[in-house]
């Protein structure tokens, strides 16, 4: 019992990473909605990480020494939003017996408005540092001083963080 809450936990987790992205604002003139097709987005672009059908990536987590993975697939696309689905897997990568079947999340392409500068602490430099996941050596930014790194082309993949790690990347 208290596995399967560690996992629909960590399951949880994985969901709201995914689906907030990299923290950018979208404060930006890139094209949220446009080129649907594109076999590699902007950088520039908050949402180019779910803009092609089909893309799949798969991060191992590792929670109080019980390892797991988690499947992200972009099911649909349109000009406007993708679906995507998360499946948990164990740590053989194969469906985790129990948990229910994967719902689709809509991820909406929608700039998001600018936020109010309250003159509070201005928030730390980012950091950029080339890490090795997958089989590939990625150029990270860093927002929280190195523990969680995620690709810059791609804002919004988690590359590598304390506590998972991008092990899968098929685009």
């Amino acid at each position: 019992m208290r596995k399967s809450i560690l996992f629909s936990l960590m399951a949880m987790i994985v969901l709201a990473m995914t689906a907030c992205g990299s923290g950018d604002n979208g404060n930006n003139s890139a094209t949220t909605g446009g080129d649907t097709g594109s076999e590699t987005p902007a950088a520039s672009d908050p949402y180019a990480l779910y803009k092609k059908k089909g893309r799949n990536w798969t991060h191992k987590m590792e929670v109080a020494g019980n390892v797991s993975h988690s499947k992200t697939e972009v099911v649909e696309l349109a000009d406007d939003h993708a679906m995507i689905t998360t499946t948990m897997l164990d740590k053989d990568k194969k469906p985790m017996e129990g948990m229910p079947e994967p719902t689709p999340t809509k991820i909406e392409f929608k700039t998001a408005e600018p936020v109010a500068d309250t003159g509070g602490a201005k928030p730390a430099e980012p950091k950029k540092e080339t890490v090795k996941a997958a089989g590939k050596d990625w150029k990270c930014v860093s927002y929280d001083d190195g523990k969680t790194w995620m690709a810059e082309d791609m804002p919004g993949l988690i590359v590598k963080s304390e506590m998972m790690e991008l092990v899968e990347f098929n685009d």
